[in-house]
């Protein structure tokens, strides 16, 4: 009960005009929703992934049991790791984390601009998509 909030636009939904406009506060949304509640989930999420995965298991434990992770992968490329050396390596973990972080409020934040425009949107959309067909088909 009150989990979802349907904007009352949307229930008297003809022709919707914010299709035909760039910018639409006919719904309204707010930093909470597209900045704040991502952020608090990401938390969630890192803190544990960081303890268990450099704190209590580390690199060497999961590689004797013939596992790999995302950031042990991308240590192992050229372009990638001349960036990590740059700091000591204690501090490679959290820096990937902290791009993590920043990715969450960068498209958080981009979140709050799409949410308002379609036209916006629907250029993402097709961008995210033109991307996967380009990346999938290398």
């Amino acid at each position: 009960p009150d989990m979802f909030h349907v904007c009352p636009m949307v229930e008297t939904f003809v022709a919707d005009q914010c299709m035909t406009r760039l910018w639409c506060s006919d719904c309204p949304t707010g930093i909470r929703d597209m900045l704040l509640q991502p952020v608090f989930v990401y938390l969630c999420w890192a803190v544990p992934y960081y303890l268990f995965l450099f704190v209590f298991w580390g690199e060497g434990r999961l590689r004797a049991a013939g596992k790999d992770c995302l950031y042990f992968h991308l240590r192992e490329r050229p372009y990638i790791d001349k960036h990590f050396s740059r700091f000591p390596p204690w501090l490679g973990p959290p820096l990937y984390l902290a791009y993590h972080f920043l990715s969450v409020v960068v498209f958080g934040s981009l979140g709050l601009v799409l949410w308002h425009s379609f036209a916006l949107h629907t250029l993402f959309l097709l961008w995210v998509c033109y991307t996967s067909v380009r990346n999938g088909s290398s």
